[in-house]
């Protein structure tokens, strides 16, 4: 008897989207992998090929940031240590000047106190950031 192959759950997936006829009406979809269901290709459907914009940017924003991502857990403050950590060893191997380091950290000090070093990466929203870089009040 023949043991079954299984096959390999693509957790990168996420298709451009794409235009069919369902029962004669012309939608849009893309396929996505889902990390909390641990499937790929995931069919998601809109009417409107906004619609179906906007979807995929939520679920992109799931996958990047959701329970089941890398970075979820993780605050400002590792995240800034750990980028400056990387960004000193360039240096010291010469493929950064550090007067380009010396930017990397300034910046990132000048974020810290408006983000707040304990708030998750997760948390951010992307309007806060854009007020921040440009010096918006919150």
């Amino acid at each position: 008897m023949e043991a079954t192959k299984k096959r390999k759950i693509d957790t990168r997936q996420l298709t451009a989207i794409k235009a069919t006829k369902n029962n004669g009406k012309r939608v849009f979809y893309f396929r996505y992998y889902c990390p909390d269901l641990q499937k790929d290709n995931i069919r998601k459907f809109a009417n409107t090929e906004a619609e179906a914009k906007v979807l995929r940017e939520q679920i992109k924003e799931k996958q990047v940031l959701g329970p089941s991502s890398p970075v979820y857990g993780l605050t400002f403050g590792k995240l800034k240590h750990i980028f400056l950590s990387a960004q000193q060893k360039r240096a010291h191997n010469k493929e950064i000047t550090k007067s380009y380091l010396n930017d990397f950290t300034r910046r990132l000090e000048y974020f810290e106190p408006v983000f707040g070093s304990e708030t998750l990466i997760a948390d951010l929203q992307r309007q806060a950031i854009a007020d921040a870089v440009y010096n918006k009040p919150s």
